[in-house]
């Protein structure tokens, strides 16, 4: 508040500073060097002490404004606190929808969901597939893929002699988000790129509102994580949003997907070690 109030007025200031640090001691200065004609004006003290006099009134007078200045500024913090109290703020969800009409009345049909009809429902599970080096965003997997989680990580080969189960270098981790802060995180994106990509590069899942004590989950998955595969590296898993008064942070986490020669496997690990980084 003063630092704003003395942009405000800093002419003001520099004039009256003029004024009462060295016109007025000045002018004392020059009267009591000039000789009172008339006896009852002529000073019975010296200039230091009308000097000294001005000085604990000048002193007493910027004590008193500066006292009511910080007044001022408790009253004004209090109130902004108060405000933010009971602050509203309006956040939009997108939400999801999906229809289907089975027109064969057969139980006999594979993948028939679940429902029938219309619904809308909000996405809270997210798919992040590693394939062929890149990455993309799904909201489910496919049979297949779900078939391979649900078999350990091994898939069905037939053969000549019938098939056999063979195991697969995949890898299917979970990870839970909670915002377990004091307030929305409002235009929350949150993405997983290569670590070597531009920040200007990176890619994000839409925009939306992550409300407090909200949960979303993300599952990182690929099919591929072989000894010379493309999706083995770095990775870094990013969460950029913002408060209700635009203020932009950043939380990022470092994601390593590597081939483990002794267990002959992928091994995924995720760096817990972050801070969150206010954007300027």
């Amino acid at each position: 508040m003063l630092v704003k109030w003395l942009k405000e007025h800093w002419k003001r200031c520099i004039f009256f500073g003029f004024v009462f640090v060295i016109l007025v001691p000045l002018l004392i200065n020059i009267l009591f060097k000039i000789q009172s004609p008339i006896d009852f004006v002529v000073a019975e003290w010296d200039a230091s002490a009308a000097l000294a006099f001005y000085g604990a009134l000048l002193g007493a007078g910027i004590t008193v404004y500066g006292v009511y200045l910080t007044i001022q500024y408790s009253r004004e913090n209090y109130r902004e606190d108060v405000r933010n109290r009971v602050l509203p703020f309006i956040v939009i969800d997108m939400l999801k929808t999906k229809s289907h009409k089975n027109i064969f009345s057969t139980n006999e049909i594979d993948n028939e969901p679940e429902f029938e009809g219309y619904i809308e429902y909000k996405l809270e599970d997210y798919y992040c597939i590693l394939k062929d080096g890149k990455i993309e965003y799904r909201n489910a997997l496919t049979k297949e893929q779900k078939q391979l989680i649900e078999n350990g990580g091994t898939r069905w080969v037939p053969n000549g002699n019938g098939g056999s189960y063979v195991v697969v270098d995949e890898i299917c981790v979970p990870l839970e988000f909670e915002n377990i802060g004091n307030g929305t995180a409002v235009n929350f994106r949150c993405g997983i790129n290569r670590r070597d990509v531009p920040i200007d590069d990176r890619r994000f899942l839409p925009v939306i509102a992550f409300r407090v004590g909200g949960k979303l989950m993300m599952h990182i998955f690929s099919e591929d994580c072989g000894r010379d595969s493309k999706n083995l590296g770095e990775y870094i898993l990013s969460f950029v949003y913002e408060d209700i008064y635009k203020n932009k942070y950043e939380q990022s986490f470092d994601i390593s997907i590597e081939y483990n020669e002794e267990h002959h496997a992928p091994m995924f690990s995720i760096n817990m070690d972050h801070a969150q980084e206010l954007l300027k």
